[in-house]
């Protein structure tokens, strides 16, 4: 029990730690955007106002998602008490409502 805890927490530091593309230098440069679209005013016309560039979001932020997503799921597979009996057909259905969801509450 103590060794798969071990190996938990050095995937989960590994991944945090190629996350923030090394020693974290980038994660300042990461939150400017969120600064300046968090200061953006908002409209009270009935309709969403939302801020430029959040529907454009680069393709490395998006692989960065699923790479979280996906090493989310594989903690939790390291994790299991009785890894064999993990049923991946329920794990797929529900990484595709979350999908399904997230792409129907999209303007």
């Amino acid at each position: 029990m103590k060794a798969r805890t071990v190996v938990a927490v050095a995937v989960g530091a590994l991944v945090g730690f190629f996350w923030l593309g090394g020693a974290g230098a980038t994660l300042a440069a990461d939150t400017t955007p969120l600064v300046e679209a968090a200061a953006a005013p908002v409209q009270a016309s009935g309709q969403i106002s939302v801020p430029r560039g959040s529907l454009g979001t680069p393709l490395m932020d998006r692989l960065r998602s699923v790479l979280g997503l996906l090493s989310l799921v594989f903690i939790a597979w390291l994790l299991s008490n009785n890894r064999r009996n993990v049923q991946w057909r329920v794990v797929l259905w529900g990484l595709s409502l979350q999908l399904l969801f997230a792409l129907s509450s999209m303007p």
